[in-house]
């Protein structure tokens, strides 16, 4: 009876907290939020990743958006199993960073991929290609590592959630970053431009919205059964 009771509490309360998540995305000042967990495959040192995160979410701040991120290095048998230890009531995407490219064929300076298409609205995994990152370390020694890793990460995010397959001519989408690139990376200068930025918040924004109102339908499946269990 405490458990059913507890169970029945536990999904009123994650369904008020779906409401109120629901209500703070349609207030007009509210900025959008979303989680990224990035599974360190690659086993980027922790200190990197930190600084590298730090350059993302200022990228994704200057465009609107807050962000929350967490980092965990999966096992052999977690990456096996599709275990994560990231959870959250905001809509999620996951950065997959690994050390070599994925079984199909890529051009060697392929810093990263957006699996999918532009029209798919619940595309969530990305992937950063670290052994590209390091080698434009050592051929540009102006950015350093986690500036690379940061704007890649935020690159190939930004594919998903401004619904862009193509490369701009010019800023952070540029499909060839070049020398004057690696310093704007330093001034904190390459940034999605006004367009992506808002295509942006809007998708962050729907994003919420829909996560939020499929807790609440899960929530209502879950005190339904509750009551039909104590009923029989």
């Amino acid at each position: 009876m405490k458990k059913a009771l507890r169970n029945s509490v536990t999904a009123i309360w994650m369904g008020w907290i779906g409401l109120g998540i629901i209500a703070k995305a349609n207030e007009p000042d509210a900025k959008p939020n979303f989680f990224v967990c990035v599974h360190n495959y690659a086993r980027v040192p922790s200190n990197t990743m930190n600084d590298a995160e730090k350059v993302a979410k200022r990228i994704f701040e200057q465009a609107g958006v807050e962000t929350t991120w967490m980092d965990f290095v999966p096992s052999s048998a977690d990456a096996l199993a599709g275990k994560t230890p990231c959870a959250s009531t905001l809509p999620r995407m996951y950065v997959n960073l690994v050390d070599h490219y994925p079984s199909y064929s890529l051009a060697g300076n392929v810093l990263g991929l957006a699996p999918g298409t532009d029209e798919d609205g619940e595309r969530q995994n990305v992937y950063v290609f670290e052994q590209v990152a390091d080698k434009m370390v050592q051929q540009q020694q102006i950015a350093v590592r986690s500036d690379i890793l940061g704007h890649a990460m935020a690159h190939e995010i930004g594919h998903v959630l401004a619904h862009v397959t193509k490369h701009s001519p010019t800023g952070l989408m540029k499909a060839n970053w070049q020398r004057e690139d690696f310093r704007a990376m330093v001034m904190c200068s390459l940034n999605f431009n006004s367009e992506q930025a808002s295509r942006i918040r809007e998708e962050v924004s729907r994003r919420t919205r829909e996560h939020a109102l499929l807790q609440l339908a899960a929530n209502s499946q879950e005190i339904t059964a509750e009551k039909g269990s104590r009923g029989q």
